[in-house]
């Protein structure tokens, strides 16, 4: 057997395995004795057919599989043997056969050889938030508010309402019903999030009986090109529960007895809320410096995998969605793609720093975790530990926190306030790809309260 292993890029590489006849002879034996069990000809009964006759009828076919099954076999061997650490599936480029011998052509991707930039002490902001009372006393409202009580009413005052409506695509220019239009009835919650102001102040002030006409493409480019007429036919106002004592019980299961108390978890929870926020842009800092200061080429297979998982992710998430075609369109691999690219660049780059600094999962990673869920799920530890050990997506999480907690206690951190940090525009410019999907349809079942 003769080998050679060529350059192609930097992360792809060309590996030519030549075999004489003689040694590929062991693997067509194979084959014939294998695809010879389920063969029958006329007069012969199955797996009773001379291997002659088979070369004869199915050999080319036969010989062309066994050439796939040997230099699978045998290109693992070799990448054990010369540490080939290919990533993703090899393929196979080309099969040459002739008299004398089989050479096969095998191209495969491989990591990036690059040089780590110095990655401890990188300069970063970091965003400081104290919670105000009125921050407080906001999300309690919310709390009070989802916990309260609803009356029916014949106004709509302002944007505490649920409104019971019923759609009809109209006539842009008679406003009269299209023919064969389906009415449709649903309950939207004005102060949703995702009830857009201008669709909300048509509702406000209205009666019930009364209809507007609601044109979403006005708001949004992307929904369809559409006019409807909206019938209100049921109002009702959420009225706020009141904060007290007996509230504060009920809503912690007795763990809490007084507001003030109540207020305090607020103000911790809330804390944390930022201080989680303010991890995440020092994270962001750290990747987005690392990434645009290390110059490689980035596979293709990577970039490909990656792509791939965010359209699947995507497709799930929308899959209620009347419009599907963005998710098999071009457009949506061109809005993926740099995101793509960054995510695998940063991955490269941690491993590279997880080698350089040879860390690892250890126990006391995991203790803290084990012990509050066993005892939150009521099991036990060791049985728990054992499990998680075996998952690969905790491990990896774990692994990838810890990687970052050794980057940011070696960063260099100038505290903002977050007003300021936002106004430099310090955020990550690579959005979540959740972000380049929109929603097409004005009104939403996730209107609804």
């Amino acid at each position: 057997m003769e080998k050679a292993i060529k350059k192609i890029s930097g992360v792809r590489e060309e590996i030519s395995i030549k075999l004489t006849k003689g040694e590929m002879q062991k693997y067509y034996d194979e084959a014939y004795e294998k695809a010879r069990k389920d063969i029958a000809l006329p007069g012969f009964r199955k797996g009773k057919v001379p291997i002659n006759l088979i070369k004869q009828r199915f050999g080319k076919e036969i010989e062309e599989s066994a050439n796939e099954e040997a230099v699978n076999e045998i290109f693992f061997d070799i990448s054990k043997k010369e540490k080939i650490n290919f990533i993703g599936e090899p393929v196979l480029k080309n099969v040459i056969n002739t008299d004398t011998h089989v050479e096969f052509i095998v191209e495969y991707d491989k990591l990036p050889e690059f040089e780590l930039i110095d990655y401890k002490g990188i300069h970063i902001k970091e965003p400081i938030h104290n919670v105000t009372d009125e921050e407080i006393e906001q999300t309690i409202n919310k709390i009070l508010l989802n916990n309260g009580n609803f009356v029916p009413d014949e106004i709509v005052s302002d944007e505490q309402y649920v409104v019971g409506v019923k759609i009809r695509e109209v006539d842009p220019s008679s406003g009269l019903p299209i023919i064969g239009a389906k009415e449709e009835e649903t309950h939207i919650y004005l102060a949703g999030e995702v009830v857009i102001p201008e669709f909300k102040n048509l509702i406000i002030g209205k009666k019930i009986g009364e209809s507007v006409i609601y044109r979403p493409k006005e708001q949004d480019k992307f929904a369809p090109d559409k006019t409807y007429s909206i019938t209100i036919h049921e109002i009702q106002k959420l009225l706020p529960a009141e904060l007290n004592d007996e509230f504060v019980k009920a809503i912690t299961n007795g763990n809490l007895e007084t507001v003030e108390d109540y207020k305090e978890q607020v103000a911790m929870r809330l804390q944390d809320e930022w201080n989680e926020k303010s991890r995440e842009l020092m994270e962001k800092q750290i990747i987005n410096y690392l990434v645009s200061n290390h110059n490689f080429e980035i596979p293709e297979t990577l970039t490909w995998q990656v792509i791939n998982a965010m359209i699947k992710d995507l497709k799930e998430k929308y899959k209620n969605q009347k419009d599907q075609e963005y998710f098999s369109s071009p457009d949506i691999v061109k809005d993926l793609k740099p995101i793509a690219e960054h995510t695998v660049k940063w991955e490269i780059i941690r491993k590279k720093i997880i080698d350089a600094e040879n860390i690892k999962v250890e126990d006391y990673d995991i203790d803290p975790i084990v012990e509050s869920e066993s005892q939150r799920m009521n099991s036990d530890p060791e049985f728990l530990r054992n499990r998680l050990m075996q998952n690969t997506d905790f491990l990896n999480s774990v692994l990838a926190k810890k990687v970052m907690d050794f980057l940011l206690d070696f960063s260099i951190t100038e505290e903002v306030n977050f007003e300021e940090f936002e106004h430099h525009d310090h955020e990550d410019h690579h959005h979540d790809h959740d972000e380049h999907v929109h929603n097409h349809h004005g009104n939403d079942d996730e209107h609804s309260h």
